[in-house]
């Protein structure tokens, strides 16, 4: 429920302290075919959670007739999130 410690929290747009967006990094698992089950975490597991939401609402969007706009698609990522309690950003 709160930013990893390594997370960077900014600037913003304001210049202060700023997250738009979380997504799970800490506690991913996956099977590798060489080693058996492994963790990872950081942008490389954080990025493709975001990309692949970006993805199926592209997709949502394009099958309900409707003009695709990035900007729009990133407003809607930000509202769809949660509010963090006690973080102060």
């Amino acid at each position: 429920g709160r930013p990893i410690w390594y997370s960077s929290v900014g600037p913003g747009f304001d210049g202060g302290q700023s997250i738009d967006c979380v997504s799970p990094l800490a506690s991913l698992s996956l099977q590798d075919p060489d080693s058996g089950a492994g963790f990872f975490a950081g942008t490389s597991s954080a990025a493709p959670h975001l990309a692949g939401f970006a993805a199926v609402l592209a997709s949502a969007v394009q099958a309900a007739g409707l003009p695709w706009d990035s900007m729009a698609a990133a407003h809607a990522i930000r509202l769809s999130g949660r509010p963090l309690t006690g973080v102060p950003y």
